[in-house]
């Protein structure tokens, strides 16, 4: 049974005393200069912003790797993070989810400029949206995650299961930001739906599709969709919103998934995070046009990144593509390089909302490993 937030709020409120700034680095390190820069880097970062602890990976394209490790993965009981921990991936499970709806397009189970009328049972709403606009963020739906009841829901009852169309019908009782394909807004509906529609078009679960098209293929062994399974591996980094009445950490891993489903419901660890990163750099599963697809992008920078554009299911970043996660006690950012030089991996273990710090501590990793690759 969870435990209630007051009872997580007595438990963590020691956490405000502690400070672990202890930075570990891990992996092939012979290069000593690069070394400096990152410990540097990091505890800059340890110093700008406070959460309980972070967890970077970075995988070169020799096969040689740097794991960095620094603060609590468990503030309870004060264990450190480990680079072998599970974590909620959040909205890198968009990376998935697109790369999966690209996969069926490739079989021609569905096109991407096929309305989604035309495909799922789920009423004249969607009347002139594409599957290439949920995938761009530019179908115009409401983000559900704004809804008032929703929020309100989430925290009072966390460990409630969502079904899929709940989730859609609390997006689609509000006003639409824009027609279809007029202007980019981000969306969680939008991939509630493409779940549905790979569901629909498939005969399967999610899960399994998952699963059989990209887990199994490419090794990805730690990495899986727990449906609404609230538990995580025995050893997982614990996520903390930091309550803004009492200022102490709440721990909130054990949510119910489901409330993110195809949005964010993933979970990983670092290592499969990089492999799959660089995998998504490479374009190893799509083919040549799938990739083109993919990359083809709108303007993202509403968002709040300089020069950020979005493809399906991908935030392209200088020469770098994948995405920023945002979950009630995770932070996560995981890119690789187009050309697949290297990826990189952070979670932090706290909701900030905005900025990402996940994602700054991406620009500052990828600005020192490679500047010529950022265009800020």
């Amino acid at each position: 049974m969870l435990d209630s937030p007051k009872k997580h709020r007595q438990k963590c409120k020691e956490m405000k005393k502690v400070k672990v700034n202890e930075i570990k680095f891990y992996g092939e390190i012979e290069n000593q200069s690069v070394l400096k820069r990152l410990e540097i880097l990091l505890s800059g970062i340890r110093s700008k912003f406070t959460f309980p602890g972070i967890l970077i990976g970075i995988f070169f394209d020799d096969g040689s790797k740097i794991l960095i490790t620094s603060g609590y993965a468990d503030i309870l009981i004060k264990r450190l993070i480990s680079p072998s921990d599970h974590f909620r991936i959040a909205s890198v499970t968009k990376t998935f989810i697109a790369t999966l709806t690209m996969l069926l397009s490739e079989e021609g189970k569905l096109e991407l400029d096929t309305q989604v009328s035309e495909l799922l049972t789920i009423g004249d709403y969607f009347h002139g949206i594409s599957v290439r606009h949920l995938l761009n963020h530019t179908s115009g739906l409401f983000n559900y995650f704004d809804d008032k009841y929703f929020q309100e829901t989430i925290h009072k009852s966390p460990a409630r299961i969502w079904k899929p169309h709940e989730l859609v019908t609390i997006g689609t009782s509000h006003e639409p930001y824009c027609k279809p394909g007029k202007s980019y807004n981000y969306s969680n509906t939008n991939y509630i739906i493409l779940g549905l529609l790979i569901e629909s078009v498939t005969g399967n679960k999610l899960r399994i599709e998952l699963e059989k098209r990209i887990l199994n293929p490419l090794g990805l062994s730690g990495t899986y969709f727990p449906e609404n399974d609230p538990s995580l591996p025995e050893h997982h980094i614990k996520g903390y919103v930091l309550s803004p009445e009492s200022g102490d950490y709440v721990d909130h891993t054990f949510l119910n998934p489901s409330f993110s489903w195809a949005a964010g419901g993933m979970v990983s660890n670092v290592y499969d995070m990089c492999r799959w990163a660089l995998a998504l750099g490479r374009g190893e599963l799509l083919s040549d046009r799938s990739r083109s697809e993919m990359l083809t992008c709108v303007d993202a920078s509403s968002g709040g990144v300089p020069f950020a554009q979005y493809g399906a299911g991908i935030t392209k970043i200088g020469n770098f593509i994948g995405h920023e996660g945002e979950l009630l006690g995770y932070n996560t950012a995981v890119y690789g390089h187009i050309e697949g030089k290297f990826s990189i991996a952070v979670v932090v273990n706290r909701f900030f909302g905005k900025p990402s710090v996940a994602g700054e501590t991406f620009i500052y990793l990828a600005k020192s490993l490679s500047p010529k690759d950022i265009p800020f």
